[in-house]
């Protein structure tokens, strides 16, 4: 143990005599633990953040997208190729299905009285509260009597409500939307994100009146279908597919032309983002170990130059080869360990500075810690090495004649 502290004390009496050279050493650790300590945190809170937003959702929840959009695989047929008949079909020939809705979303300009604001501006019917599990909090929602009327009426999120109108109630009165009037019917309750979607900002019209009078679209951007419940999902996948295929006339052996996600494809989806965002993060903090490993490594071999003299002295009074091993190497895990202490402060300032000034959650949790202590010390360890071989490998003779 005092063997142990002696090459400690050592280490950093040599590491003190060279403050500056020292300093420049541990950069490209401290850059390298703050970025694996940054980009680990980001990405554990938008995992979390997604979990808790997929189950708003709810687990029986499908959604249906154009095209062909399975890894690995061109699009087929036309993009375009969800209509609103395609929805009622579902409706009337999925026992399996609860509900089902079809969204439309356009970002656009919505103005009320002097206020404008830029949102976006979703085409849908009845079933959609009903498959989000997203209510009014004033009025109502669009019913089908505003389906069949062709009726311009409205539905505001909460935030867009707001920065509409203030804290007043705006129904019953007037906003327009692409040069036409909607009188609004009601405001839906506080619910943030559902799924990737940020609720609250939206306005909701029927979506026929959205499709022909409003947008001139044709087609949906997806449809979002409530099974039964979380047993029946798979039959429900496999209704929604066959009642598809035979009303876009896809001929058996040819791929679908859209794409059917259950909460459970969506999250394995986000997961393999999160990796290949995690590598690529992993990627740049590696090179800046790489380089800080570098550094380490070229200024312990000067260190040794310097030191050859020294060396040979203590090996003359009975030093052993892996006494000076060691204290080589202990010293350059001292520089990483220095180094990977700071870049643990900075990953956490750097992670605070992203939660107050982006909407990204950071979580930083233990393992993450212990992660960057461990790559600092590898990082030392690996750079050490070949210094502290060919300190220990000098001959005692020669380094005494070293001048």
């Amino acid at each position: 143990m005092t063997f142990v502290l002696r090459i400690i004390l050592t280490a950093l009496r040599s590491l003190a005599a060279h403050r500056v050279r020292s300093a420049l050493a541990t950069l490209g650790v401290l850059i390298g633990v703050a970025a694996v300590i940054v980009a680990m945190s980001t990405i554990a809170g938008a995992t979390h953040d997604l979990l808790t937003n997929l189950e708003k959702i709810g687990p029986n929840v499908l959604t249906v997208f154009p095209g062909n959009r399975q890894p690995g695989r061109r699009a087929a047929a036309d993009p375009r190729a969800l209509e609103y008949t395609d929805v009622l079909a579902l409706k009337d020939e999925c026992p399996a299905i609860l509900a089902a809705s079809p969204e439309l979303l356009v970002p656009t300009i919505v103005k009320f009285y002097a206020t404008n604001i830029r949102t976006t501006v979703v085409g849908t019917d009845p079933d959609y509260a009903n498959v989000r599990n997203y209510q009014p909090e004033e009025g109502r929602f669009v019913t089908r009597d505003d389906i069949r009327g062709e009726r311009r009426v409205a539905v505001l999120g909460h935030k867009a409500a707001r920065e509409l109108c203030g804290e007043g109630t705006p129904l019953g009165y007037m906003l327009r939307i692409r040069s036409q009037s909607f009188v609004v019917v009601g405001v839906m309750e506080k619910k943030g994100t559902i799924g990737l979607t940020a609720v609250d900002n939206q306005v909701y019209i029927p979506i026929n009146v959205a499709m022909e009078r409003v947008f001139g679209i044709k087609f949906l951007n997806f449809i979002s279908v409530a099974a039964t419940g979380p047993e029946t999902v798979e039959q429900a996948k496999k209704q929604v597919k066959s009642v598809l295929r035979r009303l876009h006339r896809i001929p058996p052996g040819s791929d679908d032309d859209f794409t059917i996600f259950s909460q459970e494809d969506i999250l394995k989806l986000a997961n393999e983002y999160s990796l290949l965002l995690g590598a690529v993060s992993f990627t740049i903090a590696g090179v800046s170990l790489l380089v800080g490993g570098i550094g380490i490594m070229n200024i312990m071999l000067v260190s040794v130059t310097e030191r050859t003299r020294e060396i040979g002295v203590r090996m003359a009074v009975g030093a052993q080869r892996w006494h000076i091993l060691v204290q080589f190497l202990v010293e350059a895990l001292m520089v990483c360990l220095l180094g990977g202490g700071a870049g643990i402060g900075l990953g956490y300032a750097g992670c605070d500075l992203l939660s107050q000034t982006t909407p990204l959650e950071t979580i930083t949790s233990g393992d993450t810690l212990l992660l960057a202590v461990v790559v600092a010390a590898l990082t030392g360890v690996f750079s050490g090495l070949y210094p502290a071989y060919k300190a220990s490998s000098l001959d005692p003779v020669e380094a005494l004649r070293y001048e």
